[in-house]
C-alpha cells in the first residue's frame, strides 16, 4: 500500500493506538464535562421530555464511532450541578431511539428505490432487446442501453452500498441507545 517505509510504520502506529478509554468491566467510556444543564438539554425545549442539544449528541456520535462495534459503552458526565441520571438517560434513549427509527425508515426507502430502479432497468433491457432486433437505429439502441445500465447500477448502489452504511449507523445507534449513563459529581 505504501511505497515509503516511514509512512508504513506511521500507519501501523496509528492503527495500533486505542482511541478510546476502557473501564474495569471492559466497556468503552465516553467522558464529557458538563458545566450546566444547557450543555446537555436544549434551552428551547418546553415539553416534559428533555431534548438534547445537537452539540452534545454530535459529540457522543463522534466519540462512539471511535469504539469498535462489539464493545459496550458507558457515558460518564462530569458536573458540579444537580443533573438527574434518569433524566439524562431517558433523553439519550429517546434521542437515539428517534434516530434509529428514522434510519430504519431511510433503509426501507432505499430498498423500495432500488426495487423500482431494478424493475425500470429490466424493462429498459427488454425494450433494448426488442428495438435492437426491430430497428437499425444505433443511437437509439445505445441510449436505451446506457439508460438500462444506469437504472440497474442505481438499484445496486442503493441496495448494497448505501444500505451497508445505514446498517453500520444502526449498529452505532443501538450501542448509544444501550449505553450506561453515569453522572459524576466533581
Amino acid at each position: 500500500m505504501f511505497f515509503n517505509k516511514k509512512a508504513e510504520k506511521i500507519d501501523r502506529d496509528i492503527r495500533r493506538k486505542i482511541s478510546y478509554k476502557e473501564d474495569d468491566d471492559g466497556k468503552a467510556v465516553i467522558e464529557a464535562k458538563i458545566e450546566n444543564s444547557n450543555d446537555i438539554f436544549s434551552k428551547f425545549n418546553y415539553d416534559d421530555g428533555d431534548k438534547l442539544t445537537p452539540d452534545f449528541t454530535d459529540f457522543l456520535w463522534e466519540k462512539s464511532r471511535l469504539v469498535p462495534i462489539n464493545k459496550d459503552l458507558r457515558v460518564n458526565l462530569y458536573t458540579n450541578n444537580e443533573i438527574q441520571d434518569t433524566a439524562v438517560e431517558k433523553a439519550l434513549k429517546d434521542h437515539f431511539k428517534y434516530e434509529y427509527i428514522e434510519t430504519k425508515k431511510e433503509m426501507q426507502h432505499l430498498k423500495q428505490f432500488s426495487l423500482v430502479n431494478l424493475i425500470l432497468g429490466v424493462i429498459a433491457l427488454a425494450v433494448l432487446l426488442v428495438l435492437s432486433n426491430v430497428l437499425n437505429n444505433y443511437i437509439l439502441v445505445t441510449v436505451i442501453d446506457i439508460l438500462a445500465w444506469v437504472f440497474v447500477w442505481e438499484a445496486f448502489d442503493a441496495f448494497f452500498l448505501e444500505r451497508s452504511h445505514k446498517k453500520r449507523k444502526l449498529l452505532y445507534l443501538q450501542k448509544l441507545y444501550s449505553a450506561d449513563v453515569e453522572i459524576v459529581k466533581v
